[in-house]
């Protein structure tokens, strides 16, 4: 066998030991690779920290000893063979085994012969092995006609034809959207998942301008193509209309291809956004309920101190007569206990800890009758527009309160509109929740058929801050002098103490829409 052609330097040791010159022992204990110098006798003259760590004996002297005597007998055979071959050829030999009762059981060795002596150079090779070995079981579970596809690529080299339905079959069958637009713009290949998710086939989609119909609102498909041509590093989430009309959530990353062309790869996030969804209402939750015991433990305390002063008031009025010039005084006295107190059942009623006789009431007559006290008491500039599918349906209620709701709903929004005056519309229907619709309304809502009042105006709408905080009491927007007071508040402690939810959604110059679902009574309630 003729010399491998490695160049590594051949070393002039000293002494009749084949000591290494002080120098080189030091660069030597610096290195990462592991070295060994061994004499004709194959007996160890020197090993570095790195050889001894890679031969599993990190603190002994192995100076003197048979190298065979470091290694497992069948690495020991292996590494005489080479090192007779290097001392027969005066040629650098190679050498990749494995140390089974090692912590590093890949090794790779070269033995360099010089004067008669051997130097070894000992590389742990356990990851690229790993390495390799966890590629060619992924390659494995691709299955066997993928494998076979990829060795003829890679031994033989494929044609044309066979490489494009091969990365055909990948790209239709990874789970992401991919889309590839030429360096005119143009889109030349959409994969299955996308299809699926999106609804255009590739044929359609090579007809058709398909940015504009995924995005059709020309201010956010403006935005969407500057990111789309900038096609920097990084993930950008994207609300993608789809076929159907519907939203799909999706995080897109573009990749600019030397020719100009363009790769898209899209990922839907639905699930995501649900979670994310359902841990947003879930703090709302907690929030609110946590408002409202302290809503509670403040109205009985206020209960309890209005009361005496009521009595009082009332007994020294009835003494002192209308007569009295400290009457009115006293009458003045009486109003604001009395507003204190009408404050106080709001508040319990917020925090749910008032009672309520609660019987099958129908919601249509009820919201009918609301919406004839709202026309009586809103202006003239704001009209009511109210729709129902709904012939008849019940729910367990008490009457007052869930009138009281859809008047509180609908002043609300007539007070937004108080200055330009604008649209208030009112919609009655029945809904079917199930599991996961009813996790992302709220999470503490049942599966079941719901009587669902869709309360929208016209107004200036608000900001995604006023929203968060539009149902605890009192709450007022910064920079605005007023606030939504007890009325939103008490909608939703009635709703909540009704076994419902409500939810509200807004934009700034876009009006308010909210949402309050109450569950209809079973057959079964009614049979009780």
């Amino acid at each position: 066998m003729g010399h491998t052609g490695d160049h590594t330097p051949h070393f002039k040791w000293h002494s009749k030991h084949h000591a290494l010159p002080a120098d080189l022992v030091e660069v030597f204990d610096r290195l990462d690779t592991g070295v060994v110098r061994i004499d004709a006798d194959r007996r160890v003259r020197y090993a570095n920290p790195a050889a001894l760590a890679i031969l599993g004996r990190p603190d002994e002297n192995v100076e003197g000893s048979r190298l065979e005597e470091l290694l497992p007998l069948s690495v020991s055979s292996q590494l005489s063979g080479a090192t007779a071959r290097a001392e027969k050829e005066n040629a650098v030999q190679r050498l990749e085994t494995r140390l089974q009762d090692r912590g590093h059981p890949w090794i790779s060795v070269r033995i360099v012969p010089a004067g008669g002596c051997f130097t070894l150079f000992f590389e742990d090779v356990t990851a690229v092995r790993e390495g390799e070995e966890a590629l060619r079981k992924a390659n494995e579970e691709l299955g066997q006609q993928f494998a076979e596809h990829m060795k003829s690529l890679r031994q033989t080299g494929r044609r044309l034809e066979e490489q494009k339905e091969l990365l055909l079959t990948i790209i239709d069958n990874i789970p992401v959207m991919l889309t590839f637009y030429d360096s005119s713009g143009s889109i030349r290949l959409v994969n299955k998942a996308f299809e699926e998710l999106a609804g255009w086939s590739l044929q359609e989609a090579r007809s058709m301008n398909l940015i504009a119909a995924c995005f059709p609102d020309a201010a956010y498909r403006k935005e969407v193509w500057e990111f789309m041509m900038k096609a920097r590093p990084g993930w950008k989430d994207l609300e993608l209309t789809t076929r159907s009309g519907m939203i799909l959530p999706s995080s897109w990353a573009y990749v600019r291809l030397s020719d100009g062309s363009l790769i898209g790869i899209g990922i839907d996030i639905s699930e995501r956004r649900k979670e994310e969804r359902f841990r947003e209402h879930l703090l709302q939750t907690q929030k609110m309920e946590a408002l409202g015991n302290l809503a509670g433990g403040i109205a009985q305390n206020l209960k309890n101190a209005f009361t005496p002063i009521l009595i009082d008031t009332e007994v020294l009025m009835a003494d002192l007569g209308r007569t009295n010039p400290h009457y009115p005084m006293l009458e003045e006295m009486m109003h604001a206990i009395s507003y204190g107190i009408e404050l106080v059942k709001h508040l319990l009623t917020f925090s749910r800890r008032t009672p309520q006789l609660k019987r099958p009431l129908n919601i249509v007559a009820t919201a009918e009758e609301a919406m004839n006290f709202l026309r009586a008491s809103l202006p003239s500039t704001i009209e009511i527009r109210y729709t129902r599918s709904l012939e008849e349906a019940r729910v367990l209620a008490d009457s007052t309160q869930i009138k009281q709701v859809l008047v509180n709903l609908g002043s609300t929004a007539g007070h937004s509109m108080r200055r330009k005056g604008g649209t208030l519309e009112v919609d009655l229907s029945g809904v079917f929740l199930d599991e996961e619709s009813a996790v992302l309304i709220s999470p503490d809502l049942a599966v079941g058929d719901y009587a669902r009042i869709r309360v929208s105006d016209t107004g200036p709408g608000m900001t995604e801050e006023t929203i968060e905080h539009i149902f605890e009491p009192f709450y007022t927007p910064e920079g605005e002098g007023e606030g939504a007071g007890l009325s939103l508040s008490v909608v939703h402690g009635i709703v909540k103490n009704h076994g419902g939810a409500v939810t509200a959604a807004s934009a700034v110059g876009r009006g308010t829409v909210i949402t309050v679902y109450l569950p209809l009574e079973t057959a079964h309630q009614q049979s009780g």
